[in-house]
């Protein structure tokens, strides 16, 4: 008897090894981008459902591109509003409307831990807003065209700061490095430069002015990273060094080395 029970329980065993699957895989976390910026979102996260599109709760990211969202818990109904564009979206259908008309998508908006959660590219979409998919980080990219970028310049996708031209990073790094610079442009791996640039990136379209860079335009100094470019702070263009703090962002003349404005972010 008791080598049968061995036996049975030797085999159960076996049965819930086989069950379980020998590499689980955790889904890589989504994030959302409005105008370069990050949204926050402290309650329940961006999730890919099965239909494969993002799902989002509603009013972090509608109300960071400006929008009024209000919810009807009656009809479970939440209206988008801004400007001239009305969005309804209904819990559990796969229709909406856009200042009256109606239109139907592949999923549904659903509430998921007491959040309504919205297929987001629907909703910015009927709010005038581009909406991109960045597969190697996982980021939804929402672009408002509130910021318009000169004519002389092309845009970063994305992201609401320009693209220096090849001449302007040509020059930018000829011109002097302070002394106290531990990598310059060429000495830095590109991993390096792009992951500090990454880091970084979402305080840009926070400055009052127009800053003109590249990815290539990061050096290292006293172990901070530095981020070389034009800046417009009314008297034109000139070339400037930008260095952030934890909440506050140093913009400093190349040559003569001086400091010409510290501002918070």
């Amino acid at each position: 008897m008791k080598k049968y029970l061995m036996f049975t329980m030797l085999i159960a065993m076996m049965v819930c090894l086989l069950a379980v699957p020998g590499h689980i895989e955790a889904a890589p976390d989504v994030s959302v981008k409005v105008d370069g910026q990050y949204v926050s979102f402290p309650d329940q996260k961006p999730y890919i459902d099965s239909a494969n599109r993002t799902m989002v709760p509603v009013r972090a990211p509608m109300e960071k591109m400006g929008c009024t969202v209000e919810w009807n818990d009656k009809t479970r109904q939440a209206t988008i509003t801004k400007g001239d564009k009305t969005a309804v979206f209904t819990i559990d259908k796969n229709t909406y409307t856009v200042n009256g008309q109606t239109k139907t998508m592949d999923t549904k908006a659903v509430i998921t831990n007491n959040r309504t959660a919205f297929p987001i590219r629907f909703a910015a979409e009927a709010m005038g807003a581009k909406v991109d998919w960045d597969a190697n980080t996982y980021t939804v990219l929402i672009t408002t065209g509130q910021v318009q970028p000169p004519a002389t310049a092309q845009k970063i996708e994305g992201t609401p700061f320009y693209q220096a031209t090849p001449e302007q990073i040509q020059t930018c790094k000829n011109a002097k490095m302070p002394s106290f610079t531990s990598y310059g442009f060429n000495q830095m791996d590109k991993e390096d430069y792009e992951a500090a640039y990454e880091l970084w990136d979402f305080v840009f379209h926070r400055l009052p002015y127009k800053f003109y860079t590249d990815k290539s335009l990061v050096y290292m100094a006293q172990g901070e990273p530095v981020f070389r470019g034009y800046i417009d702070m009314g008297n034109g263009l000139q070339m400037v060094d930008l260095r952030f703090g934890s909440n506050l962002v140093n913009i400093m003349n190349v040559d003569p080395r001086e400091r010409l404005e510290l501002l918070e972010w």
